[in-house]
């Protein structure tokens, strides 16, 4: 689960032993159980907002023949 900050927090880390401050305006990947759990009451009171996570394609290009760049050079381009 991901996470936005809207405040600073202190909460732990990894799984509770060490501590860290969680900054305002920041997203943080909570992975553990007991950083999602952190994680459900920072959303449900308001301290943070959760992230969905976007996916980009990218879109490949079809490599252009041999045969169609040579045409292309003794014929020009078309004219619409």
């Amino acid at each position: 689960m991901k996470v936005k900050m809207k405040v600073d927090v202190k909460g732990a880390a990894g799984n509770g032993e060490t501590t860290i401050l969680y900054k305002a305006g920041q997203t943080y990947e909570m992975k553990t159980d007991l950083e999602m759990q952190m994680a459900g009451a920072w959303t449900n009171d308001g301290r943070a907002e959760q992230v969905t996570g976007t996916i980009q394609k990218k879109v490949a290009k079809e490599p252009e023949s041999k045969v169609k760049k040579v045409v292309k050079k003794i014929l020009g381009k078309k004219k619409k």
